[in-house]
């Protein structure tokens, strides 16, 4: 069925979906949050839509795509080839029951418009847990049947269109199928079930655009640490590279791990790592946690990588999209906005609203990322702009009753020490995985970021603590 729709099935998707389905798509990659260097699977991919959405989010990654369906690949692969991009996507048909790879393979799973094809979902979401790597992230995008009365009438009358609209575009009975196949896909919450049974953690859904599509995620418990290591546990993005680059040859029970920012307090707090660079909004709430002097990643002015980007004009800005890697550059936006600029804004969750009048962006996606509509506000440029002070975004935090501070923090200034001496060599190497020049990266890491913290460094530290605490 889908081989004979694969000519017609992007356009049919963006009629029916009035093309919300690209929105969509981007919040489910959003959610994935993609990192540097990562390998990613995507099941269900048809004509590439989820992999090409990657590759726009996170450079530097490698992609496997599988599908069935051979002339959706063939689509997909063309698509890929008018891109450019063959050498870091690969298109191939497999059996997500039955999946062709080692375990332990990819950093994170999507799947777009496909579980609900699957009568085995149960054996589906064990296959998929195998083949990520301890950490990763699941992200399912799915058609769902709305809970609220009034919308699922409309649904109910939006329904019927949609044959006529997938036949008018060449799509034969294919999108009689999408509609009862979406009648008949289980509610919201038994499929969070069906993710904890399979043994994912930390899972939940998000219902997009009146909950006629939810996103659905998950993650991959981590390995424990062995006897005697050390875990260090920082972010996957090229602003704590100096930190982090260098520190498996200082002592060799050292074993690093990345996460996102908004998941590194987790990580001490069970016990994954015993040192993380931790957002320093976490530091504040947890008074357990011992601080690490004199490192951490902080701007003394314009930082380039935490940006709020403007779809409106900055006086007319209302609604706020929060990043869900940093809830220190999401709670300095909102206070930058409310005493620097004097707006009352409200704060969302990213996948909460369709278009946000500006949304936080941090990482090297805000780094390597063109101008919002309206420009970029440069967060560590406007904190300096306000109260005349340098910001510290994270730092290193051990993890509370760890036995031997004095031996992790030597690890951690001798390693910054190495990271700094060879910041041409990791300035090099990213030029060559994102872009850009190597003196570009050289006056990022080394002008913009500063990782050697001094008193004015926790003056700012200070006063940022003082008026979140005053909000």
């Amino acid at each position: 069925m889908f081989d004979r729709i694969a000519q017609h099935y992007d356009a049919a998707n963006r009629a029916i979906s009035m093309g919300m389905d690209r929105v969509w798509r981007r919040k489910t990659v959003e959610l994935l949050n993609p990192f540097r260097g990562g390998r990613y699977l995507d099941i269900g991919t048809g004509t590439g839509d989820l992999v090409f959405e990657i590759l726009d989010q996170s450079a530097n990654v490698l992609i496997d795509g599988i599908d069935p369906a051979e002339q959706m690949l063939e689509v997909a692969r063309g698509k890929a080839s008018k891109r450019g991009v063959g050498d870091a996507v690969s298109f191939f048909t497999a059996d997500a029951l039955d999946l062709p790879m080692e375990g332990e393979t990819y950093d994170g799973i999507v799947s777009g418009f496909c579980f609900r094809n699957i009568e085995q979902r149960q054996k589906a979401l064990e296959e998929m847990l195998r083949v990520l790597k301890p950490g990763g992230k699941l992200v399912i995008l799915e058609a769902t049947y709305p809970a609220n009365a009034f919308i699922r009438l409309g649904y109910k009358l939006y329904m019927p269109l949609v044959p006529i609209i997938g036949k008018t575009l060449g799509g034969g009975s294919a999108y009689k199928y999408l509609v009862d196949s979406i009648e008949d896909f289980p509610k919201p919450e038994t499929v969070t079930d069906m993710f904890s049974a399979a043994g994912f953690s930390g899972v939940q859904f998000k219902p997009l655009t009146f909950g006629t599509v939810c996103i659905f995620s998950g993650k991959k418990k981590q390995r424990m640490k062995r006897d005697n290591e050390i875990v260090f546990a920082g972010a996957p993005y090229s602003n704590s590279a100096p930190l982090v680059e260098r520190l498996v040859e200082i002592d060799p029970r050292v074993r690093v791990i990345t996460d996102h920012p908004a998941n590194l307090l987790a990580d001490l707090n069970a016990g994954r790592a015993d040192v993380a660079l931790i957002p320093v909004v976490h530091l504040f709430s947890h008074p357990e946690l011992t601080m690490i002097d004199g490192l951490g990643i902080a701007a003394n002015g314009s930082v380039k990588s935490v940006l709020l980007k403007c779809n409106v004009p900055v006086d007319q800005i209302k609604t706020v999209a929060r990043d869900p890697a940093s809830a220190t550059s999401n709670m300095l936006a909102e206070l930058l906005l409310k005493e620097h600029y004097g707006r009352e804004i409200q704060m969302h969750d990213f996948q909460a609203l369709e278009k946000p009048d500006a949304a936080v962006v941090i990482g090297d996606r805000a780094l390597c990322s063109d101008p919002a509509p309206t420009g970029d506000i440069d967060l560590a440029e406007a904190w300096k702009e306000m109260t005349g002070l340098p910001f510290v975004f994270a730092v290193w935090a051990v993890r509370k009753d760890f036995p031997d501070i004095e031996a992790v923090t030597e690890i951690a200034h001798a390693a910054c020490k190495a990271g700094l001496l060879s910041m041409e060599k990791i300035a090099a190497c990213y030029a060559v995985e994102l872009g850009n020049t190597q003196s570009f990266w050289l006056d990022y890491l080394g002008s913009s970021i500063h990782y050697e913290l001094d008193e004015r460094d926790l003056a700012g530290m200070n006063r940022f603590r003082e008026l979140i605490s005053m909000g």
